[in-house]
C-alpha cells in the first residue's frame, strides 16, 4: 500500500475535504496555497498512525480561482490543485 491523496468535491465553493491515506505511522501536515506560490493558511499539521485520515477545509473567504494544498508526508512531498467556484 502506498500514500495517497484525495480532495473533494473539486470544484468546489465552500468547503474542501482531503482524504489521506497512509501506508504507515507519518507526521503529516497540510498548507494551503495560491497560484503564485504565495502560503495562505495552515490547514493541518500532527501524528497519523497508519489508515486513513479525513481534513475538512473551509474555503468560503477565498476568492475564485485556482489553489494548491501542499501535503507532507514524513519526508514526501505531494501537490494537489483544485478550483474554487
Amino acid at each position: 500500500m502506498t500514500n495517497s491523496i484525495q480532495v473533494y468535491p473539486n470544484p468546489a465553493s465552500s468547503g474542501k475535504s482531503i482524504k489521506i491515506q497512509l501506508s504507515h505511522p507519518y507526521e503529516v501536515s497540510v498548507q494551503l496555497y495560491d497560484q503564485q506560490g504565495c502560503l495562505i493558511a495552515y490547514v493541518y499539521s500532527g501524528y497519523v498512525y497508519a489508515g486513513e485520515i479525513v481534513v475538512n477545509s473551509g474555503i468560503e473567504h477565498l476568492p475564485t480561482g485556482m489553489y494548491i494544498y501542499q501535503v507532507m508526508i514524513g519526508e514526501e512531498l505531494k501537490h494537489v490543485k483544485f478550483i474554487k467556484q
